[in-house]
């Protein structure tokens, strides 16, 4: 049983979208932040797997309705902003509900080919969702920039991401060759430019099946290892397997696998002027920001003799006790 002295125990309720099997931040984030939370307050979590679905994303409005008034959280929280989390806004909405947001990504003004387009109906279905929100929460003050240049509202600078360092270590025995990546094999990862990197390439994480035709009959694949979607564990062997981690992406909120590869002791190279690389990456010390293409950059980090721990030092600095504890102090002053 929970007892706090002089604080409240409170309900939270976070809503994804996401299953609890799928492999992305905002779940690694979430189980991080349950882990912490739950040893204070009371969590609940309304995903797609514990509704009635219709098929993925279409959920039983009624059923959705009821478990919020029978749990009477003391916060809403989104993790997203699709179908589930739409709906529960718009319960918010009518019963007159307060709910906070977390901003993710620009995927959806991305087509299916990765070229970015500003529609005008998503924009306004986005500011619609996170200015109702009393507060949007973002892991970076690029991104409060950037929202506020569309007009979103009550945007604030979060360091909800984190790193589980026990998962991710330093293995002394390993023979790195190669560069790595990690996370979904799609369009909007940028991916050709690490793909037609001339060496060895890894590609780690699970191959989204609308898009696997599209990449075999480029060839893009040819040449380079298809490790598929991996757990904790052998991820964290393959980072020590390797030399470098690229992350090539432009329209990520954060990127935690860099911080999960520094904690393996490996330097990531990504691109000047992204959010997540140019809040954690120290040129020379934990990676390398690039101002060109990837390629020249790639290079030079395969040829630097990189401090092992060093580089897991700046990692370790982001712990989900910090991160929560961060997330929840913006909760109880709203």
């Amino acid at each position: 049983m929970l007892l706090l002295i002089g604080r409240k125990i409170l309900k939270i309720l976070f809503v994804t979208d996401y299953y609890k099997n799928d492999t992305n931040g905002v779940n690694t984030i979430l189980e991080g932040f349950i882990d912490v939370l739950n040893k204070e307050h009371t969590i609940k979590v309304l995903r797609p797997d514990y509704i009635d679905m219709l098929g993925k994303y279409v959920a039983n409005p009624g059923k959705v309705a009821k478990m919020i008034d029978d749990y009477e959280p003391d916060i809403i929280h989104m993790c997203n902003d699709m179908a589930i989390c739409r709906m529960v806004a718009r319960y918010c909405e009518i019963n007159n509900k307060e709910y906070t947001a977390s901003y993710g990504t620009h995927y959806s003004l991305y087509d299916t080919v990765g070229h970015i387009f500003e529609d005008e109906n998503v924009l306004e279905y986005k500011r619609h969702f996170y200015n109702n929100a009393k507060l949007t929460l973002v892991p970076t003050d690029n991104w409060v920039n950037t929202l506020q240049e569309y007009n979103f509202k009550n945007v604030y600078k979060c360091k909800r991401f984190a790193v589980d360092s026990i998962k991710y270590n330093i293995v002394k025995s390993r023979k790195p060759s190669g560069i790595i990546f990690a996370g979904r094999i799609d369009y909007n990862r940028n991916l050709d430019d690490i793909l037609t990197w001339d060496g060895e390439t890894k590609l780690a994480g699970p191959v989204m099946s609308n898009q696997l035709d599209h990449y075999i009959k480029m060839d893009k694949f040819e040449g380079n290892k298809i490790l598929g979607k991996l757990t904790a564990d052998e991820l964290n062997i393959e980072f020590n397997k390797s030399k470098v981690l690229v992350f090539p992406c432009h329209n990520e909120a954060f990127g935690l696998v860099m911080l999960e590869a520094m904690a393996a002791g490996i330097p990531v190279v990504a691109y000047a002027g992204q959010p997540g690389p140019d809040e954690i990456i120290i040129n020379g010390v934990n990676g390398l920001l690039s101002n060109e293409h990837l390629h020249s950059t790639i290079s030079k980090a395969m040829k630097m003799n990189w401090n092992r721990q060093a580089i897991r030092d700046t990692a370790l600095q982001y712990t989900w006790k910090k991160a929560a504890g961060e997330w929840m102090k913006y909760h109880e002053t709203f």
